[in-house]
């Protein structure tokens, strides 16, 4: 306090009302994978899909949307859908089956492109289209011009490319750059082209630096007014002829595409006959019927262009060449679902392991969960770890899609699942309407994790989301799994889950949560064990969300008392502290008792020498009846009962 060296009266105020505030029960992390750069109900771009490694903060389904567009799932050739492919949208539709009954999930996309549509694709191509310059537009608000635009493969068809500016943290500019035939085109530029690489650019371009893929090639040049997010270049690209370097002419061949007749490889030439009229043989269709004149379209059914004049004009004997050759566009993913899941696995494990933001204080968490993707779950286990999330959140895995309830039972019991206090897992997979009214069938965890969270909403996170009221399925209408090859021939089969199941999955040390339907009154989540390796208090769902909230609350109500002075009336301070946060858990049936010490038993003088103030907090938690037996004595009439 300060000394007064005059009269008067000095008031000074010591702040003792520490409280911990509340906040949102159930905040979700989804890790996910989409497409890329879709279109949103604005028929925008879906910015979410045009970035990766960016942990978003999604409040509700409209904003969803705008960032992430429709969850797109898999259909074959006839419309039927293609369940349990590994480039179905499951964490998209996920975050909307939460945002239903949640407020607030936080979403980290990973850095790949589920779109492959273009994939198989066989077509005949003249080559390696360029930019037609003519066709270059700008529409926006911003003063800059494209420049060095280099086509590099062959796979490129003709087509329209799209540059499109988006909302960034950036100081500079960024842009997505997308493709009629292959869509979103990430900028595959490494750290060791130090003059282009940007980072965490996530696949975006930006202004004055070189967009490298191994289709294209450009670069934006601002010209004085800064682009905005909408600012929109497009450009076309064509096929070119090879004029023979000894021609007289300069004319050139414009508009050259593909016809409809051809099939198969061929080196078409074209003779110039005359100034004006010429001819075209082909290596296997031989001289074409039709005569060609300079500045009329021409057309044999197997190509066509316009012969343009130039400033000289051609002479007989001019030529040139036009190379027809067949090209299949390679699966950037993988042939076969199972070789396409390892390529989305790895991205969704890098995701998890390289973020950072994840694991900082200004996002908080306490579910998290890869819907679709089991493979992730030791990532996950991973980054609850992390000394700074030090066991404060919860993960939601899933059975994989293509097992019966006998099966699930024996990978229960394998090295593929995780083993931990801190997750559980959820069996079967449902069918539920996705946001476009389609019915798709989606990996338990989503239909777990709504669920959990209308749980918090009608009582506590501790108390157990299973059984009649927290256990309550909504807008499932089947359960089960799928048979057949994955990505091919998959086929939904409806299970019921009996009781001979239900014992063989919830037994120890299965410990997989059934979702059961039960006749009059519907889809139940019947079971809350955790996947802990050995039977404890930590072997049910909501003791341990119980610790992981109480972890959080003492960590956050305890930091005003540090370099506070280590004697009795910080320790008393501090105790009462902890004592009005467990009384309140108490106090809304979370704990049977609890107790707490923090005095000079267990802060000894070595303990304070070093600075160190303990607290021990011994709890009884609450336990919940999942076996209710009812024995029933029969007497005779006669009996006294």
């Amino acid at each position: 306090m300060a000394t007064r060296v005059s009269a008067g009266v000095s008031v000074t105020v010591d702040n003792q009302s520490y409280y911990t505030p509340g906040a949102a029960s159930t905040v979700p992390l989804f890790v996910i994978a989409t497409k890329g750069a879709k279109t949103n109900p604005s028929n925008n771009t879906a910015v979410g899909t045009a970035e990766s490694g960016v942990v978003r903060i999604v409040t509700g389904i409209e904003q969803s949307l705008e960032l992430y567009g429709v969850p797109s799932f898999r259909t074959d050739s006839a419309g039927n859908q293609q369940h349990g492919d590994a480039r179905n949208e499951y964490g998209l539709l996920s975050l909307n089956h939460f945002l239903e009954v949640g407020s607030r999930a936080l979403v980290l996309r990973a850095n790949i492109d589920l779109d492959d549509s273009e994939a198989g694709e066989t077509f005949m191509s003249l080559g390696i289209p360029s930019i037609i310059p003519s066709t270059a537009t700008f529409f926006g608000e911003g003063e800059g011009h494209l420049t060095n635009i280099v086509v590099k493969s062959e796979l490129v068809k003709p087509q329209v490319f799209t540059i499109e500016f988006i909302v960034s943290d950036s100081e500079i500019p960024q842009y997505v750059v997308r493709s009629e035939q292959f869509g979103f085109i990430a900028n595959e530029v490494t750290s060791a082209d130090t003059a282009n690489y940007i980072s965490g650019g996530n696949g975006r371009g930006q202004v004055g630096k070189t967009f490298k893929n191994s289709m294209i090639e450009l670069k934006v040049v601002d010209d004085g007014l800064d682009f905005v997010a909408g600012d929109t270049f497009t450009f076309q690209v064509g096929y070119n002829a090879v004029a023979n370097p000894v021609n007289v002419g300069n004319g050139t061949i414009e508009g050259l595409t593909v016809d409809q007749l051809l099939t198969s490889g061929e080196v078409f030439t074209v003779t110039m006959l005359s100034d004006t009229a010429f001819e075209v043989t082909g290596t296997n269709s031989g001289l074409s019927g039709v005569a060609g004149t300079v500045g009329v379209p021409f057309d044999n059914n197997k190509i066509t262009f316009t012969l343009v004049d130039g400033s000289v004009d051609f002479v007989a004997g001019d030529t040139f060449t036009i190379t027809a050759t067949e090209v299949t566009v390679p699966n950037p993913l993988g042939e076969t679902d199972a070789q396409r899941r390892v390529k989305i696995v790895t991205a969704l494990q890098a995701a998890i392991n390289a973020n950072q933001d994840i694991r900082s204080p200004y996002f908080e968490f306490n579910l998290v969960s890869c819907p679709g993707y089991p493979e992730v779950a030791d990532e996950i286990q991973r980054l609850l770890t992390d000394v700074n999330i030090d066991y404060e959140a919860f993960g939601i895995n899933d059975v994989p899609v293509n097992k019966t309830p006998e099966q699930a039972a024996v990978w229960a019991m394998s090295t593929a699942r995780v083993r931990s206090e801190y997750n559980a897992y959820y069996y079967p997979w449902c069918i539920v309407s996705n946001i476009d009214g389609t019915d798709v069938l989606v990996p338990p965890s989503a239909v777990a994790i709504r669920t959990i969270a209308n749980s918090d909403n009608i009582s506590y996170l501790w108390m157990a989301p299973a059984g009649e009221g927290n256990g309550d399925v909504v807008g499932v209408t089947k359960i089960g799994y799928v048979t057949g090859k994955i990505g091919e021939n998959a086929k939904f089969v409806e299970v019921e889950i009996n009781r001979g199941r239900m014992d063989i999955l919830y037994e120890y040390d299965k410990n997989i949560n059934p979702i059961q339907f039960i006749p009059g009154r519907g889809f139940k989540l019947m079971g809350q064990k955790t996947s802990a390796s050995s039977a404890s208090a930590l072997d049910r769902i909501s003791t341990v969300r119980l610790v992981c909230d109480m972890k959080r609350k003492l960590r956050k109500g305890s930091f005003p008392f540090l370099f506070k002075p280590n004697d009795q009336i910080t320790r008393d301070a501090l105790k009462a502290n902890a004592d009005g946060i467990l009384a309140d858990y108490m106090s809304k049936r979370a704990l049977y008792d609890y107790a707490t010490v923090c005095d000079s038993s267990n802060n000894t003088a070595d303990r304070i020498d070093r600075n160190e103030m303990y607290l021990n907090v011994a709890i009884k938690p609450k336990k919940d009846a999942e076996f209710i037996y009812i024995p029933i004595r029969v007497v005779n009439t006669g009996t006294s009962i």
